[in-house]
């Protein structure tokens, strides 16, 4: 290994160095006699650093030597590219103002490396420019949320979570009225659903079976048998809700049962947190403190913390703070943390919020001493290394050498949502259309059955008055009846009860007239014998013809001009 160490003290600089003077290296690579690949080899490189975090540099006493992800990797990319190198260890644990710090570094050092930095315009404008961003450094939202209690009401009703209070409320209140738009439109019709017919529209028994038919509708235990053509349209619509509804419920409750968590942090992305007015702590100083500021201005409760990961994560741990931006590979180093994940609640919420890399800077010197060559042949090797899969084994034995919470990694994707109202607009309006249709369709069939009855009404009136009267039955001529019915009409009322209502049959008079003119009185009829009556007998005259003074009083002047 080719490695020039100071063995001296930890964390306090050790040996003098300067940058190595490669312009003539760059003249070779300018005009073919050397590749770039072997631009740096028999070089010997000053690699400025610094213990930021031990899985990156730390001293190994039983070695006497340091080691970690810092010094395996340049071991790597010393042996590809033929170069020597030496660590310069700088105390940089009470810096504050860390651009000016990368502007001197870069001019003293070939390589600056102290862990990581952020790739950033404007570290690029001060000539600090990365060879490769080894490092997954895209921000995220994390929490720590509070453990939930075991059989509390949110795990109880939980079957009520893919849906929203407002649309468990709509739904039931579409499910009463669409019942009772239902009995409206068929219960003067159908008397297979309603036998009773039609009742007041807020009789108990009404509510109740238009509430018991809407919703067996839905479990499929009762349902609507709709006679009439708006009571079909009622429940095509209805129908087709309920497949829709309980369709979005299924697939959302699916959702929520593999997205659930069990620990939940009260808002799902940073944006939800601002918007709650939740604690956000930045690392202050860095790119995400830059990128929260342009982001959410003048927001009130940020905390600029210039402190390591460790230091915030535990802020988030004792509720001083509700979130915290940190670059992937930070929240990788913190999930192996036992203090911070010790109950395995770490994890980030939402999408990730910038896409930036991270790695070690190197000036872009092109003219004193054309350090821009070392920028461009670690990159070359960089690249190489991460072609071939050792970049990221190497990343990955040192940044995250055991998973302690193999579910916490499943934390990418944004926790499922309730559907609210305005999720649901588009299956209500398709049942709304479908009750205004029915309701339109019932006022047409009501119109049209109005006028039909209106015009039959006056086509009966027309025929009745267009037809001639009917004849009247003229009242019997009682001067013109014979004598001799007179006399049987008389001696009928003698006998014992009433005379049968069809004795005398006055349609049958004319004819009794005509008989008793072609059959003369015998001549020894007397006026003695047809008056004489028993005394205990009253004379009663049919109902047909009643005894009348007029009627006496013809037979005794039929009975004065009879022969005697």
């Amino acid at each position: 290994m080719r490695l020039a160490l100071c063995l001296a003290v930890p964390f306090l600089r050790c040996c003098s160095a300067q940058r190595a003077y490669l312009c003539d290296r760059v003249d070779a690579v300018k005009n073919g006699s050397l590749t770039q690949a072997d631009a740096l080899t028999g070089i010997h490189l000053s690699i400025g650093t610094g213990v930021w975090d031990e899985r990156f540099l730390r001293w190994d006493p039983l070695f006497q030597r340091w080691s970690g992800l810092e010094v395996e990797l340049l071991d790597q990319l010393s042996l590809s590219a033929g170069f020597t190198y030496q660590l310069v260890i700088n105390d940089w644990s009470n810096v504050t103002n860390w651009r000016r710090k990368l502007r001197e570094a870069v001019l003293e050092w070939d390589v600056v490396a102290h862990a990581w930095w952020f790739i950033t315009p404007v570290r690029m404008s001060l000539g600090a420019y990365s060879p490769y961003g080894f490092l997954d450094s895209m921000f995220y939202t994390v929490v720590v949320p509070e453990e939930v209690a075991r059989l509390s009401m949110n795990e109880i009703f939980s079957f009520l979570t893919p849906f929203s209070g407002a649309v468990w409320l709509c739904f039931l209140l579409l499910m009463i009225a669409t019942g009772l738009i239902f009995r409206f439109l068929e219960a003067g019709h159908n008397e297979e659903d309603y036998p009773d017919g039609p009742r007041g529209f807020f009789h108990r028994a009404y509510i109740s079976d238009s509430i018991f038919k809407s919703s067996g509708h839905i479990t499929g235990a009762s349902g609507f048998a709709p006679k009439t053509w708006p009571g079909k349209i009622l429940v095509t619509s209805w129908t087709w809700c309920i497949v829709l509804t309980l369709s979005a419920y299924t697939a959302n409750l699916a959702s929520f049962l593999v997205v659930k968590n069990e620990n939940a942090a009260g808002f799902t992305s940073l944006q939800s947190a601002v918007i709650q007015q939740k604690t956000v702590s930045v690392q202050g100083g860095t790119p995400m403190e830059l990128w929260f500021d342009q982001k959410y201005p003048d927001y009130p409760h940020v905390q600029r913390l210039a402190m390591g990961p460790v230091d915030r994560a535990r802020r988030l741990v004792d509720r001083t703070s509700d979130a915290a931006i940190f670059p992937k590979f930070e929240f990788d180093i913190l999930k192996q943390h036992p203090e911070i994940n010790a109950g395995c609640n770490l994890k980030f919420v939402g999408e990730p919020l910038l896409n930036i890399q991270a790695g070690w800077m190197v000036l872009n010197d092109v003219r004193d001493k054309c350090t821009i060559l070392v920028r461009d042949v670690l990159a070359v090797h960089f690249l190489n290394l991460d072609l071939t899969g050792e970049l990221a084994q190497l990343t990955q034995r040192h940044l995250v050498p055991f998973d302690t919470c193999p579910v916490a990694v499943e934390q990418g994707v944004e926790e499922a949502s309730k559907l609210e109202i305005e999720n649901m607009l588009g299956i209500l309006s398709v049942h709304a259309f479908g009750v205004l249709l029915a309701v339109i369709f019932d006022i047409i069939d009501w119109s049209r059955n109005r006028v039909a009855k209106r015009l039959t009404n006056s086509w009966t009136q027309r025929a009745s008055n267009s037809e001639a009267p009917s004849a009247v039955p003229e009242e019997p001529d009682v001067e013109a009846v014979p004598q001799a019915y007179k006399m049987e009409v008389a001696i009928a009322n003698t006998k014992d009860g009433p005379v049968p209502e069809d004795f005398v049959d006055l349609d049958n008079v004319e004819g009794a007239v005509k008989e008793a003119k072609t059959e003369p009185i015998p001549a020894e009829t007397t006026l003695e014998t047809v008056l004489t009556v028993p005394e205990e007998t009253s004379v009663r005259a049919p109902p047909s013809l009643p005894m009348t003074p007029q009627v006496v009083g013809a037979a005794r002047e039929d009975s004065e001009v009879a022969p005697i």
